[in-house]
């Protein structure tokens, strides 16, 4: 993965980043089909080889192509602080700047190329005081192995799409 950069949560509060989709249900990615309309723009322009007349002024262009992709890719994150690896490329975000900050945020492009809020009981963004408290009282409540096969309950950090 990439190093997190300062700023804000790309998609300034929610209107460029996807909710509905969470890495067992993610769509294919389509040009022009959600996500951050910057990071769609730089995907739906990469270069064709057949539009060139030599490998060289492809290959030019494809890389620079790459670097925006990068580049667009990196801002997406921009502002929200990682705070606990999943696995397999996925992982639990603090939005720490921007409309969004103090909202935590599931990432799950390692599949599915979105970025999705944790909902707490109302549906809403949760935030990092309601994600932490979930979990204590998830781990708390579930000490023995026979507890934790029942799954009191779904945890905020399951919640990153709308069921």
């Amino acid at each position: 993965m990439r190093g997190r950069s300062t700023g804000y949560l790309a998609g300034h509060a929610n209107s460029g980043l996807e909710r509905g989709a969470g890495p067992d249900r993610c769509p294919p990615r389509t040009a022009g089909g959600g996500g951050h309309r910057a990071s769609e723009e730089v995907w739906d322009s990469r270069p064709e080889r057949a539009d060139y007349a030599s490998d060289a002024a492809y290959q030019a262009d494809h890389d620079a192509w790459l670097e925006a992709v990068d580049a667009a890719d990196d801002a997406r994150d921009t502002g929200a602080v990682f705070l606990l690896e999943h696995g397999c490329g996925f992982s639990t975000l603090l939005v720490v700047s921007g409309p969004m900050r103090g909202t935590m945020w599931f990432d799950g492009r390692a599949t599915c190329d979105r970025l999705n809020p944790l909902l707490n009981d109302d549906r809403r963004p949760a935030t990092f005081a309601e994600w932490y408290l979930d979990w204590l009282a998830h781990e708390e409540s579930m000490t023995t192995p026979e507890q934790r096969r029942a799954d009191a309950g779904r945890p905020i950090w399951f919640r990153w799409f709308d069921e």
